[in-house]
């Protein structure tokens, strides 16, 4: 199993009971699609998936996972990866997936940019949808 280290920059994110730690290189990123969200009146939405990945599988205890947010090369979409607490108190990797935003210029049909497949069709125009 391999063992993450946090870092100095993740322990200072982590003081409550937040376990969402966000790489260094895509804080400006996330509150890109943070303000994106906001102007097409998604917001709520898209913060509800952020949520999601914040307690992922916790059950009442915030630090039974941890989810590490990442910029992907898509436009307003995130790679996560989701470590989870083992027995001696140190965490190892889980799963990846993807916080993927669908909307105009992102056909969800497998083409770019976003080379994603939407499986159940969104009703809004823009969406963030949770993969694995």
């Amino acid at each position: 199993m391999r063992r993450m280290a946090p870092s100095s920059y993740e322990q200072s994110l982590n003081k409550g009971e937040r376990m969402l730690v966000i790489a260094e290189q895509a804080q400006e990123f996330l509150d890109a699609a943070k303000a994106f969200a906001e102007s097409v009146g998604e917001a709520d939405a898209f913060q509800s998936k952020l949520d999601y990945l914040d307690t992922y599988a916790c059950h009442g205890d915030a630090l039974v996972t941890k989810t590490h947010l990442y910029k992907d090369f898509a436009p307003f979409s995130f790679g996560f990866s989701i470590t989870k607490r083992q027995k001696d108190g140190t965490y190892s990797h889980w799963f990846e997936g993807g916080l993927i935003y669908r909307g105009p210029g992102q056909p969800g049909d497998g083409s770019g940019p976003s080379f994603n497949v939407q499986v159940a069709p969104s009703e809004k125009v823009h969406s963030w949808s949770i993969n694995t």
